[in-house]
């Protein structure tokens, strides 16, 4: 938030190309074949949740991943 003699001038924490690209990354690489499922967004005062459907297609979790290990896969070289 910025102010200004007079008034104050409300700033997103965010810029908009965040909340955008978010938003296509949840609704690109979410996974189509589970019935029922939808593209969550939840919004709170200090933070933005987005949860989309589906997993690693080898069943694996993020979170018991390597990071650093994982090789980067380019699909124009397949």
């Amino acid at each position: 938030m910025a102010r200004t003699a007079v008034s104050r001038i409300d700033m997103p924490e965010y810029c908009e190309r965040s909340y955008f690209e978010a938003f296509v990354n949840a609704l690109v690489h979410r996974d189509y074949l589970v019935n029922g499922s939808e593209v969550h967004i939840d919004m709170f005062d200090d933070r933005m949740v987005i949860y989309s459907p589906g997993g690693m297609m080898d069943g694996t979790l993020v979170q018991d991943r390597i990071i650093d290990a994982i090789p980067p896969i380019c699909s124009a070289h397949r």
